[in-house]
């Protein structure tokens, strides 16, 4: 964590959320950043990323807390991301408790999740056939 740390100050909260299954093991952090840094969140996870090459290959999931404070914070991903081991913690933010979601309000957001996993399959499947056909920027787009 040190080497997230010196390479991005404004991390405030990592949890690890865990690894791929597969032989070149990924790991998956979930990494909260002060709010007032305006720098874009994907070239922070960029940063983490590239810093940790080195140990181990770390794929990693940049929000800012204040974004846990909306009321679509509440969701399937930070309920259960929110109930994983955490890894560092600054003291500058306070994490929301784990809340178990009643049954109603879970069945939502597995719908919403199974919509959107089910359109990203469908992604991956048109990105596997342009890639067949060598059309690459359909690719890069999908």
């Amino acid at each position: 964590m040190a080497k997230i740390k010196q390479k991005v100050s404004s991390v405030q909260a990592i949890r690890y959320l865990g690894q791929t299954p597969v032989i070149s093991e990924s790991i998956f952090l979930l990494v909260l950043i002060d709010d007032n840094d305006q720098r874009q969140l994907q070239c922070i996870a960029s940063t983490i990323e590239d810093s940790c090459r080195n140990i181990a290959p770390v794929t990693a999931l940049v929000h800012r807390p204040s974004r846990l404070s909306r009321p679509s914070g509440d969701n399937l991903f930070f309920s259960n991301a929110f109930k994983c081991p955490l890894i560092y913690l600054s003291g500058e933010v306070l994490l929301p408790s784990v809340t178990v979601l009643d049954h109603c309000l879970r069945e939502k957001e597995l719908f919403i999740w199974q919509r959107w996993m089910e359109q990203g399959k469908d992604f991956l499947k048109g990105a596997a056939y342009y890639l067949s056909v060598g059309a690459n920027n359909a690719v890069l787009f999908l």
